[in-house]
């Protein structure tokens, strides 16, 4: 009896766990979500110039429908911003695995959503942490048609992150 309780209580901490991810994504496209703001706020800030797209030394690079954004040097750009504003955003990690889950970066094979990305430098190839978000997430249509095209390559050594374990 004991091991079928177990069994059910297994099954439904997983059934609630399923169902939190897929309302996750919801609740992160609301523009007053954390993750709403977020998003929002990068835009303001590159469409501002204040965050660099595809130039030696930026925060952002944009190839295609990707764009890879420097972490944490953006999120904490993105975390002043908002702050001013008395609106405070989860600790990185907690926020990189509410992006992951709501669907907003891409994870490699073990669900890491930090990535290691090379890019050209101004003196040479550089690697850098950056979280993956389908560009249009990220970057205004304005600003991509201004933009010198660039290449990024997507390292295939993962980044070393905590990631968020659902066995509660």
């Amino acid at each position: 009896m004991a091991i079928r309780q177990n069994l059910l209580a297994q099954l439904v901490r997983r059934g609630d766990q399923a169902s939190v991810e897929q309302a996750q994504a919801a609740i992160a496209a609301r523009p007053d979500s954390k993750i709403g703001l977020l998003l929002q706020t990068l835009q303001e800030l590159i469409t501002s110039g204040e965050i660099g797209v595809n130039i030696p030394g930026a925060q952002v690079y944009v190839e295609g429908d990707r764009a890879a954004v420097v972490v944490p040097i953006a999120v904490s750009m993105a975390r002043d911003r908002l702050r001013a504003s008395q609106i405070v955003l989860p600790p990185n990690i907690h926020l990189y695995n509410m992006l992951r889950t709501a669907r907003l970066v891409e994870a490699d094979e073990v669900g890491h959503s930090v990535r290691r990305i090379r890019v050209q430098g101004k003196n040479g190839t550089v690697s850098l942490s950056a979280l993956i978000f389908p560009t249009e997430k990220v970057v205004p249509q304005q600003v991509l048609s201004t933009s010198p095209p660039i290449h990024f390559e997507i390292e295939n050594e993962p980044e070393h992150e905590a990631v968020a374990v659902a066995d509660e």
